[in-house]
């Protein structure tokens, strides 16, 4: 006589993993919203630095008012976001895949477009909060790693 083993439906995971149960599926569901967080995250960070980068050459084009912040290329605004715009495509390519620096980086471009576009001579206001808030929770991220 055989020894039978009877295990429910729900520990067969769709890859055919034994002993995989629907509390891993919610621990991994969340490790994917965690990702997703991350990458919005330093996207928007690597966006606020575009912006910060780009705004006085920009603006001077328009005829728009340029902030003190971004008129000496050595501010503290502007070293930071010298400094963010390649770690967070790198934080990002650490944390999820290679892929996603890239991403980070043309997403991130778009998106600072797309403020410049809405906002106008106020995006660099924006941009001025946005560098440090961004900036404060990636290094959290990172740390927490």
């Amino acid at each position: 006589m055989a020894l039978e083993v009877i295990i429910p439906a729900c520990w067969w995971s769709t890859s055919g993993d034994p002993g995989y149960s629907q509390y891993d599926n919610k621990k991994e569901n969340s490790h994917n919203m965690r990702l997703h967080i991350i990458i919005v995250i330093f996207t928007l960070l690597a966006s606020f630095s575009w912006v910060v980068l780009s705004y006085d050459r920009y603006a001077k084009l328009k005829g728009w008012p340029v902030s003190r912040w971004y008129e000496e290329n050595t501010s503290l605004i502007k070293i930071a976001s010298f400094i963010s715009l390649p770690g967070s495509a790198l934080a990002s390519a650490y944390l999820i895949q290679w892929w996603s620096a890239f991403l980070v980086i043309i997403v991130g471009f778009c998106i600072a477009q797309l403020m410049t576009s809405l906002f106008k001579k106020n995006v660099q206001y924006i941009a001025l909060v946005g560098v440090p808030i961004f900036l404060f929770i990636g290094v959290l991220i990172l740390h927490n790693v």
